[in-house]
């Protein structure tokens, strides 16, 4: 925590968060660890940058969000077809899971 308090390059909103999250893995390492591997699991299927996937909360659920950011039904349209067209999309699991 000394480190990032003396960290000159941070403002003090920064080290705060940077605190924080300190605090938040060592008290929650499991959970801190599974949203790590979700987080590297999704950024391999190379999705485009208006389309996301979230967790559910602390893995409470086994139901996933997906947002897709759109202007118009066009561009709607092509973000369904890229991801109906994605086999990586199979992939995904929960984080705990093995590769399967």
């Amino acid at each position: 925590m000394g480190k990032i308090l003396a960290n000159t390059s941070l403002n003090l909103p920064q080290k705060g968060r940077a605190i924080l999250d300190l605090l938040r893995r060592r008290r929650y390492p499991t959970l801190t660890k599974m949203e790590k591997a979700f987080k590297k699991k999704v950024s391999r299927l190379h999705l485009p940058g208006k389309i996301n996937i979230q967790p559910p909360p602390y893995f409470e659920s086994g139901e996933y969000r997906l947002e897709i950011r759109f202007r118009h039904g066009k561009e709607l349209k092509a973000h369904v077809d890229h991801l109906a067209g994605m086999a990586s999309l199979e992939t995904l699991n929960d984080p705990w899971k093995e590769d399967e």
